[in-house]
């Protein structure tokens, strides 16, 4: 049985591990969004074309309209949150989970099987997803949400130019979104699609990484 000093250690590692990694992509994940979302905004414009033509092109623009902090700013802090309890969680319970389930399946076995590794990914999955979800929605808000601010209070680029910021903060947009959705419609908007999708990804990405390395 896996003692809390170690689940806290794989917990704390998975986390850290995933939240610098994160840092590093960001600007991929806020360009993607962007690409994602401008079709139904404002961001094609008639007769001018894409605000965003591509990735490439996009970055560039966020890059020269927003600087440095266009590109790693926006939902820093709700990225960071996020890696440390979704993939904190996913894998680095998965171990310890993995011997529980075993224990169950077959009694007195040593040899986890295939199907032991496969609940515990999907099980350390679900369990990520859905105490991540309100983060992972402020974080998509504030990615989407953002951009310079002109003198007259309203945002001077991107997708929300002429709009008047909504959220200041990962903490502010937490209340924010709280008080104006509620927790079942706001906070924890697409738990199910987002539960569902980490079951099939982690009960298929661990279950296969932990098979391989002994085959």
């Amino acid at each position: 049985m896996a003692s809390a000093d170690r689940v806290s250690r794989e917990v704390l590692a998975s986390g850290l591990g995933a939240a610098m990694t994160d840092t590093l992509f960001l600007p991929l994940d806020i360009i993607k969004l962007r690409l994602q979302l401008q079709g139904a905004t404002k961001g094609t414009l008639s007769g001018q074309g894409a605000y965003y033509p591509g990735m490439v092109s996009g970055l560039t623009r966020i890059a020269r309209e927003e600087g440095v902090k266009g590109l790693w700013g926006p939902g820093l802090t709700a990225t960071w949150m996020r890696a440390m309890s979704s993939t904190g969680l996913r894998i680095g319970l998965y171990s310890s989970v993995k011997e529980k389930v075993q224990g169950v399946i077959s009694p007195g076995s040593s040899d986890v099987g295939f199907a032991a590794k496969v609940i515990s990914g999907a099980g350390t999955g679900a369990l990520g997803s859905a105490i991540s979800n309100p983060i992972d929605v402020i974080r998509t808000r504030l990615q989407a949400d953002t951009a310079p601010v002109g003198a007259d209070g309203r945002y001077k680029s991107g997708l929300a130019a002429g709009k008047v910021p909504r959220y200041t903060g990962t903490l502010q947009a937490f209340g924010a979104v709280y008080q104006a959705e509620g927790v079942r419609k706001g906070l924890y908007r697409g738990t199910s699609a987002t539960m569902a999708r980490a079951i099939l990804l982690s009960g298929a990405q661990l279950s296969t990484y932990d098979q391989l390395k002994i085959t």
